[in-house]
């Protein structure tokens, strides 16, 4: 919601199923603005009912490669 709220255009989806093991949950998901797309990976570890933990790893090329844009 913050994302959205400062970046109106931009774009979130989920590509391809939320695999969960365990006490962990991720999935891969794409970032998309105007000509800019970031693809990455969520992984969460829950603990009680909630998220305890998240980590997001980015396509470091495409990432780098935006920033560098500007």
């Amino acid at each position: 919601a913050q994302l959205q709220a400062a970046f109106p255009d931009l774009k979130f989806e989920i590509e391809g199923p939320v695999m969960a093991e365990n006490d962990k949950a991720g999935f891969r998901f794409t970032l998309a603005d105007d000509g800019l797309e970031l693809p990455g990976i969520a992984v969460y570890r829950l603990a009680d009912g909630k998220v305890a933990e998240e980590w997001l790893l980015w396509a470091n090329t495409t990432l780098y490669s935006a920033l560098n844009a500007n």
